[in-house]
């Protein structure tokens, strides 16, 4: 039985209407962009949904619920910055950190993401096909502004249902010609253009194939994460005499920040926060050289 029924559809728009104003601050803060956001329609029909979806390179947000999913897809042009092709590790953080947010405003309550990721995306039209999108297709748009003209530049989609979710870029980015020709008619946001962001891509170095083809493969391992609260030690008559209702005291200040370990790897610091009715993590410090093993991003 499908979880996307036409009274959950209803439920997803009033939530993404209701939320309009937390989505597009998270959008600014975690992509650096000025734009504003203003509610669309929700419609129906696969046919018409997949000819109106953007073949450009983006974002493609995909959330998973159990064997079906829903997807977001932002153009590049809606003034993404260039380092998302080639994010460094606060950037990846900054990206992922959107389908986490937005899980929370885009989604009712009773519609759980069991999984979700950004994943970087050369052409959005082609990873929203090969996720398998439904017949029974619904899309619900947010109409994105020019915060100083309210100049329409384009619109974010969100769709469902699919029911073969990609978490791996499927479609290749566009070539360089065809990338410049593209970013030369893109609206130049309060002085902010595409294409000065494409100039300064161009600069970066690249992604040999064979990196790309290395991490596509190993990406997928699953690995464990552990948070550790703190530590102390104890001798063996503490140990024995433990009981329900012990309480245990640490030296640790509940204001310290909580290690997060990859296995017995230390790998970053963060801060515990309440998501509804679950615990989670805010990553806070990713960048130091002691922590961060770099092995892990030069695969």
């Amino acid at each position: 039985m499908s979880l996307f029924t036409p009274e959950m559809a209803t439920k997803i728009a009033d939530a993404c209407r209701s939320n309009l104003d937390a989505i597009n601050q998270s959008y600014q803060s975690n992509l650096g962009a000025k734009v504003k956001f203003g509610a669309g329609e929700l419609s129906t029909g696969c046919d018409a949904i997949l000819g109106e979806a953007s073949a450009e390179p983006g974002l493609f947000v995909l959330f998973e619920f159990s064997e079906q999913a829903l997807a977001v897809l932002i153009p590049a042009s809606l003034d993404v910055p260039a380092w998302y092709r080639q994010p460094d590790e606060n950037q990846a953080s900054r990206l992922q950190t959107l389908p986490m947010e937005w899980s929370m405003g885009l989604l009712p309550m009773e519609l759980e993401a069991t999984k979700y990721q950004t994943i970087i995306c050369g052409n959005l039209k082609k990873q929203l096909t090969a996720c398998g999108l439904g017949d029974d297709a619904q899309r619900f748009e947010y109409l994105i502004q020019n915060p100083m003209t309210s100049n329409e530049m384009g619109r974010i989609q969100i769709i469902w249902p699919l029911s073969t979710p990609r978490f791996q870029n499927v479609a290749d980015f566009p070539a360089a010609a065809e990338s410049s020709t593209n970013t030369q008619a893109a609206p130049d946001i309060g002085g902010h253009s595409a294409v000065e962001d494409e100039t300064d891509f161009d600069d970066e170095p690249t992604v040999s194939p064979a990196t790309l083809t290395r991490q596509s493969r190993v990406l997928p391992i699953p690995v464990p994460l552990i948070v550790k609260i703190a530590q102390k030690r104890i001798d063996l008559r503490q140990l024995r005499g433990l009981a329900p209702g012990t309480l245990i005291t640490f030296d640790k200040s509940c204001d310290d920040p909580l290690e997060v370990f990859i296995g017995r790897q230390l790998y970053c610091r963060g801060e515990a926060v309440k998501m509804e009715e679950h615990f989670a993590i805010k990553i806070t410090e990713t960048d130091s050289e002691v922590i961060r093993p770099q092995l892990v991003h030069g695969l």
